[in-house]
């Protein structure tokens, strides 16, 4: 779940959300290389120490991470529909219409639908590539 800047970041600290709602961790033991190049679905997603591994990896804080993205692209979907009721459900206070706009509960539809989409389950192809001495 990706964390909106305008969140109280002291407060998603003390609430420990991280911990609570996010937990996408990948832990591989027993590996002879000490450091390898994460790729998922083949783009690399950054280099990894056989420890980092070992203790089990957040995936979370891989920025380029697939469903790290994912849940970005969802979040401003989500942020995209409140505003746009918000500001119609504004405009409609001050003219004193009750019902909103059939073109705006239109867009806010599309944009719940594609969001949605982007929710379902995914396949991700994880791969790791040991380093060689000579660097990454």
């Amino acid at each position: 779940m990706p964390i909106d800047a305008q969140w109280d970041a002291e407060s998603i600290e003390l609430e420990e959300v991280g911990k609570r709602l996010n937990k996408h961790q990948m832990k591989v033991t027993s590996l002879r290389g000490k450091r390898y190049q994460l790729y998922a679905n083949g783009q690399l997603i950054g280099e990894v120490s056989r420890e980092q591994l070992a203790e089990g990896l957040d995936l979370l804080v891989q920025a380029k991470f697939p469903t790290v993205m994912q849940s970005q692209e969802v979040l401003n979907l989500v942020q995209q529909r409140q505003r746009l009721l918000y500001k119609t459900w504004r405009q409609s206070i001050k003219s004193s219409d009750e019902e909103l706009p059939a073109k705006v509960v239109e867009q806010a539809a599309e944009l719940d639908a594609k969001a949605r989409q982007l929710c379902q389950p995914k396949l991700i192809a994880i791969r790791l590539v040991p380093v060689t001495d000579g660097g990454s």
